[in-house]
Formats: structure tokens, sequence, C-alpha cells
């Protein structure tokens, strides 16, 4: 990840629900359930909870295997936690915004919309 210059490394661990990142003065862990989103640029992913961004170099399709089920892959840019959206709201043509409680959002693609709405997760 790059924040202040830093790269930081994540580690799954999926035994105890987190994720771990991993600094050069420290490691945190960071629950599922406060995750909110991860999105794809320019070779890095940034995963995005309610307070922080981490950004690292892994795959979009790395992290689908690997996460639960309640991540679910919404756009070519995006994994999103389904269990943390406060609501969907219409952009234009076939494209959707999930907004959560810090503000942000991330786009979501018409055909993910029946997985986001009709798929149980715990």
């Amino acid at each position: 990840m790059v924040l202040g210059g830093k790269f930081y490394f994540m580690e799954l661990n999926t035994l105890n629900n987190k994720i771990i990142v991993k600094t050069r003065s420290a490691i945190v862990f960071v629950e599922y359930k406060q995750i909110h989103f991860f999105e794809s640029f320019n070779g890095l992913v940034s995963m995005q909870t309610s307070d922080k961004e981490y950004q690292f170099r892994e795959s979009l399709k790395n992290l689908e295997i690997i996460l639960p089920d309640c991540f679910i892959r919404v756009h070519k840019s995006f994994i999103i936690n389904k269990n943390s959206i406060l609501e969907l709201q219409f952009v234009k043509g076939d494209t959707y915004e999930a907004i959560f409680s810090s503000g942000n959002s991330a786009l979501v693609s018409k055909k993910y919309l029946k997985k986001i709405l009709l798929d149980e997760c715990e």
C-alpha cells in the first residue's frame, strides 16, 4: 500500500476473519466487517475501511478466491462487502453506486445487482 510514501503488504488470515496489513512499524488487524470495498487501479488494490485506505499489490481475481461470500465482485474494478452497503444509487446506463457509511462509494454494474439483493451471507 502507498500511504505517505510507504508500501503496505497484505496477508490474509481467514481463520480469524481478518486481513493483516504489515507496515515497517506496525501490524494492523482489519476485521472483514470493517472493510467496505476493494478497488483495483493501475496495478494496485485499494482496501477501503470506514476510516482508512490501504493500498497493496494484489489482483481482485485472487481476492475473490480467498474472501468470504459477503465480498462480491460487482464491477471489473470493485469487490464490495455487501454487509456494509447503506444504499444503491442509480448513476446512468447500467451503472449504480454502492454508498457506504464513510461516504465513500463503489461502482456496481447492473448485471451484479441480483447477487447483492438476493444472495444471503453471514
